[in-house]
């Protein structure tokens, strides 16, 4: 437990949105916005919402995405 006394302040960041939902479900171009307003970085858009970005201009590449949200998936399964 942490107390705050006056005059003091707490200041968190959190990664990501803290959403709901499962993260495989997000549109590509919705994750893309997000990395290009410095909400999530390229490397967690790949293994958290299974989004592939061509750098440096950061275009989603559709196929990869594809195929790396199906690996992501069958992996689940296999847990």
């Amino acid at each position: 437990m942490l107390t705050l006394h006056h005059g003091e302040s707490l200041h968190v960041d959190t990664p990501g949105g803290g959403g709901y939902g499962d993260p495989l479900e997000r549109g590509p171009e919705a994750v893309q916005q997000d990395v290009y307003d410095r909400r999530v970085i390229v490397l967690m858009a790949r293994e958290q919402y299974g989004v592939v970005l061509q750098e440096p201009a950061l275009v989603v590449d559709q196929e990869a995405t594809q195929c790396l949200r199906m690996a992501l998936r069958a992996q689940r399964v296999e847990a």
